[in-house]
């Protein structure tokens, strides 16, 4: 089954045709794909973090635009507007789910030649996706996904922001972590979270969360866990909103381990409707070197010694967005007493006593929040059919103990 990538948490608290026989190097051919790689078999690319993922420069028939690396995504996606520079029709279809486990059918085609570093993949297959619902303050021509990123090896260096690319598997110490790969290109292993027994993990460097961990699958070593409780609108993929639900984020970095092997602590985000046990997202792996051998399915990490520390952090525990002409409440913490008298999906008319409608969309809105919370000051929000703005403060998250 096709899955897409997990999407951006939207909150306040965050045909050209190119000969084979004039190409040199290495030919392969796996799973329909042909990959040409230049004579020297590697190569090194800089990317850029945007939303805590990984955008990085590639070519579609010649045309280059920013891609979402997202081994999380089985096959990989364009824009419909970037398909149409590059010459392509999508006149394929089939059926994809997201991550919010809505299935519909989308459009799909064959790219002749895409291209990550001078590295070429012939006959991938991608989607048709809105980009622009996924980041709608960037622009993000399409995403890298699994049978791309499967067929190579990479090894990604976060302090330089540098992705490396070869034929030959990287040689590098550090702790070897178990995976497979399953018939959708998606990458798993097994961890243990806190005491626990080993759980089915995915990695998905298309999440911007760090550890999502399924309710059920570990309630029992963590329940009494200090959190913060949020109930509303979590997520927002290519096929639209997220379901309501309730969501608990850990106060503190939680440990995990493989085996013998502990892993970096990190904080994690458990819900009661995953499809798989745990996800791993990009901002875990961001104090390693990561070393992704596709062709021995083997992933090694290397810790760098200058770690990013966990930081208490302070939020307004409410999230806005911007929803069929209005703005809207979409998740809030469900203990802070500040927020008590606010609902999920309650409209907002006024913004620290000016009017909503002054930001037009969420770039607007999140410029105007990124500036407010460095003076600290409480939000302002007069809802629709109330005569009283509410105040939020500023504050470190009301938290709570897992229930």
């Amino acid at each position: 089954m096709l899955h897409l990538f997990n999407s951006f948490l939207l909150s306040t608290c965050k045909l050209q045709i190119f000969s084979l026989l004039i190409l040199q190097g290495c030919l392969s051919h796996n799973n329909h794909i042909i990959l040409v790689s230049p004579p020297n078999t590697q190569a090194e690319i800089p990317f850029e973090v945007v939303s805590e993922v990984i955008i990085l420069k590639a070519k579609v028939n010649g045309v280059t635009g920013r891609f979402l690396f997202d081994n999380g995504f089985s096959q990989s996606a364009l824009d419909p507007d970037f398909g149409a520079r590059a010459g392509l029709k999508f006149d394929g279809e089939s059926n994809l789910t997201d991550f919010n486990n809505i299935r519909r059918s989308n459009p799909f085609t064959h790219v002749d030649t895409s291209s990550i570093g001078g590295f070429q993949f012939l006959n991938a297959k991608f989607y048709a996706v809105q980009t622009n619902a996924l980041f709608p303050c960037d622009t993000i021509h399409g995403i890298i996904g699994g049978n791309i990123i499967n067929q190579i090896n990479w090894q990604i260096d976060w302090k330089n922001q540098i992705i490396r690319i070869s034929t030959e598997p990287y040689i590098h110490p550090g702790i070897p972590v178990k995976i497979s790969f399953n018939k959708n290109y998606e990458t798993f292993t097994k961890l243990s979270v806190a005491k626990g027994a080993p759980i089915s993990c995915k990695i998905d460097f298309g999440s911007n969360t760090a550890l999502k961990l399924r309710y059920d699958d570990v309630i029992h070593d963590m329940k009494g866990v200090s959190v913060e409780i949020r109930t509303g609108i979590r997520s927002i993929s290519a096929h639209g909103l997220g379901p309501v639900q309730t969501s608990y984020q850990t106060a503190e970095p939680i440990s995990i381990h493989q085996d013998e092997h502990q892993l970096l602590s990190t904080p994690a985000t458990i819900t009661h409707e995953l499809k798989h046990s745990a996800f791993l997202g990009a901002p875990f792996f961001k104090n390693y070197l990561v070393t992704i051998n596709s062709t021995l399915k083997q992933y090694i990490l290397s810790p760098y010694q200058n770690r990013t520390p966990h930081e208490s952090r302070s939020t307004y525990g409410v999230a806005l967005y911007f929803h069929d002409g209005k703005w809207k409440i979409i998740h809030k913490n469900a203990v802070d007493p500040y927020l008590k008298e606010i609902s999920v999906w309650d409209e907002v008319i006024e913004i620290d006593q000016v009017s909503a409608n002054q930001y037009p969309d969420i770039c607007s809105w999140r410029e105007y929040l990124k500036k407010k919370k460095k003076s600290g000051d409480p939000l302002h929000l007069l809802l629709a059919g109330q005569s009283m703005p509410h105040i939020v403060p500023y504050q470190p998250p009301v938290l709570a103990t897992l229930p």
